[in-house]
């Protein structure tokens, strides 16, 4: 089945503030990388975990800091479909300090193509929600390996502000697409950049008299 709505209630235009994440102790293993500098081109396709776990086995797994995700992905080469199931999101931090739930969603894209995109239901008042959500993306044998997927996992408040938890970067030809195994990897913080999709160069002042940032664009390259 393909999931291209959201049931519960219609999302707010986006409005969305970063989430800022906070220490934690004990160093966190899994298949993404943790340089916030390097480029999605870094993963390393050894590193990927393809293995279904039991409540018992994931309890066993080192602690996630930002919210661990569970997802499968499988191409159907027949009709040029690649089917992502999202499985669940665990342990994903709370409102403030003292941990309040949250009403998490997400977000999926096969870049470079952001402007289509699915999105997951949204569940009320959890840290740890279970999608088992099966999104459908069309795209040819030909370029489903120079694809990369990208889940957005993002809350939304009593305001109706969408505030992004974290992110996960699948670079398609690292992994096996014919097998649908579910496979597990770490929020991180930020998006990291695709260096194959090119590099714009920025510059931000900001000016405390007008309350004002000032951003200058000097070039792109490698487009």
């Amino acid at each position: 089945m393909t999931t291209d709505r959201i049931p519960d209630f219609t999302l707010p235009p986006e409005r969305v503030q970063p989430w800022c994440p906070r220490d934690r102790s004990g160093r966190v293993f899994n298949f993404s990388t943790h340089q916030r500098n390097s480029s999605v081109g870094s993963i390393k396709p050894d590193l990927y975990h393809h293995q279904s776990f039991s409540e018992d086995e994931e309890s066993n797994l080192p602690e996630s800091s930002h919210g661990r995700l569970w997802f499968s992905i499988i191409y159907d080469a027949a009709v040029s479909q690649l089917h992502v199931t999202l499985v669940k999101v665990k342990d994903l931090p709370g409102r403030s300090n003292n941990q309040q739930l949250r009403d998490p969603f997400v977000k999926m894209f096969l870049l470079p193509d952001e402007r289509s995109f699915r999105v997951s239901k949204v569940k009320k008042k959890t840290l740890s929600p279970i999608y088992n959500e099966t999104h459908t993306f069309q795209v040819s044998q030909d370029e489903v390996r120079s694809r990369v997927l990208r889940f957005s996992v993002y809350d939304v408040d009593k305001r109706r502000v969408r505030h992004s938890l974290g992110h996960v970067m699948i670079q398609l030809k690292a992994i096996e697409l014919t097998k649908g195994d579910v496979m597990w990897s770490d929020l991180e913080p930020m998006v990291q950049a695709a260096s194959t999709l090119g590099e714009l160069q920025l510059s931000l002042v900001y000016y405390p008299q007008n309350d004002k940032v000032k951003v200058g664009v000097h070039r792109a390259r490698n487009l």
